[in-house]
């Protein structure tokens, strides 16, 4: 019998959002979980999927508001207000590039590692140098007479903590949670017949 049954599937642009917010909480309070038991390689693949959600969030509304066949409607604005609210939107950005493109982000005790390609250059003006290492999960670099040093969305480790763009290490926890914590206010203004929840403990 092949009988086709009817059911309503739920799809939009406010269910997407909404379904992918919600992904990204269940694998943060999972992520708490496995901490706290010290399961390492599962707690570093509940952040990693918690951060893939984050950025979707992102990535849908940028698509949806920057098709020009789309009409203005309310998450026309939200790019703005997104990087002037949202803290760690651009971690959480680099983060998925290194960890889906480029090679797997583990987060591990006693280990220190660094993702995102270094170009270090020289001029040809004698006692030219450039040095980068990483202490820690911290980068270090050092350039002398017209030497440069480039990173593409570098994203460094130890300890399971994220170096920050202000130089300090991260839990990787507190990452996720308080990019959720801003973008939760700004989700339930868009969009307010969804239940986004309440707070994080």
């Amino acid at each position: 019998m092949n009988e086709e049954m009817p059911f309503d599937v739920p799809q939009g642009m406010s269910f997407s959002v909404f379904d992918h917010y919600n992904r990204g909480r269940f694998f943060y309070a999972n992520a708490q979980v496995l901490e706290k038991k010290q399961s390492w390689h599962e707690y570093g693949w509940c952040i990693n999927a918690a951060v893939y959600s984050c950025q979707a969030i992102y990535e849908i509304i940028y698509s949806h508001v920057d098709n020009p066949d789309n009409p203005e409607g309310r998450w026309h604005g939200f790019i703005g207000e997104y990087k002037a609210n949202v803290r760690h939107y651009d971690l959480i950005g680099s983060y998925r590039v290194q960890d889906f493109h480029r090679g797997a982000i583990a987060l591990l005790p006693g280990c220190t590692t660094m993702h995102g390609p270094v170009v270090l250059k020289t001029s040809k003006q004698r006692g030219s140098s450039a040095t980068f290492l990483v202490d820690e999960g911290k980068k270090i670099s050092k350039t002398k007479r017209n030497a440069s040093i480039k990173f593409n969305r570098p994203i460094s480790t130890h300890n399971t903590k994220i170096e920050a763009n202000n130089g300090e290490m991260l839990s990787a926890l507190d990452m996720i949670k308080e990019y959720l914590e801003d973008l939760h206010e700004l989700l339930k203004k868009r969009a307010p017949t969804y239940d986004w929840g309440e707070g994080f403990e």
